[in-house]
């Protein structure tokens, strides 16, 4: 069994290699930006704690809400069908 699992992974690979060579490479180039939008977060609630101004995070949060409702609900449950 573990020969024959063997053959099938490296058959995989083998008709597959560009491709995911292509993925791991996008994954190693975007991988250092994941912290970024954490950061902007992190910046934008201390500028706006620090100067006292609650406008921006609260229309921030607006659009945010408003660009939740305005996407479809059939996209989500693409995600909850997936099992």
């Amino acid at each position: 069994m573990r020969a024959m699992l063997q053959t099938v992974y490296r058959y995989i690979f083998w008709y597959s290699k560009k491709r995911q060579v292509v993925v791991i490479g996008m994954t190693l180039a975007l991988l250092p930006l994941a912290p970024i939008p954490l950061e902007l977060q992190r910046r934008l609630l201390d500028d706006a704690v620090a100067n006292k101004d609650v406008s921006l995070p609260v229309w921030l949060a607006a659009l945010m809400l408003a660009l939740c409702c305005w996407v479809p609900v059939s996209s989500w449950q693409c995600v909850s069908n997936a099992n």
